[in-house]
């Protein structure tokens, strides 16, 4: 694992901890297991470090399938685009929603910020419930 895999798996894991602590449902509920998740994925689609995520499909250029081990329509979801080799990072829009379709799906599309073509890009995903 790099340093920076291990600082994002970090990072991730502290909004994680952050989102649940001022939630009133987590005050609520103390003790059972935390909804949502959050994951750390590669440009090709590769799944690395993650809570709760069953598999991600890259569609097809910056369209990506997140798929969870549980409902997250209910659940807000937060992306954003990650550093390549730990140092560059292109500058690109990110995009996190709800799947229409899919109880347990959350879309991601990602775009290069000087064409808003549809481009591939490593991303941080959070969704919280």
């Amino acid at each position: 694992m790099s340093v920076n895999t291990g600082r994002r798996t970090f990072a991730a894991a502290m909004g994680i901890l952050l989102a649940t602590a001022i939630s009133p449902a987590a005050a609520q509920n103390q003790g059972t297991a935390t909804p949502g998740g959050w994951a750390i994925v590669g440009a090709d689609g590769s799944l690395g470090p993650n809570t709760n995520v069953v598999s991600v499909k890259r569609v097809k250029a910056g369209n990506y399938r997140v798929r969870f081990n549980q409902d997250v329509s209910r659940c807000a979801a937060n992306a954003t685009i990650a550093a390549k080799d730990g140092d560059t990072l292109t500058p690109g829009y990110i995009i996190a929603g709800r799947h229409n379709t899919s109880l347990t799906e959350i879309r991601v599309h990602t775009f290069l910020t000087t064409t808003l073509v549809p481009s591939d890009f490593q991303f941080d995903l959070l969704v919280s419930c």
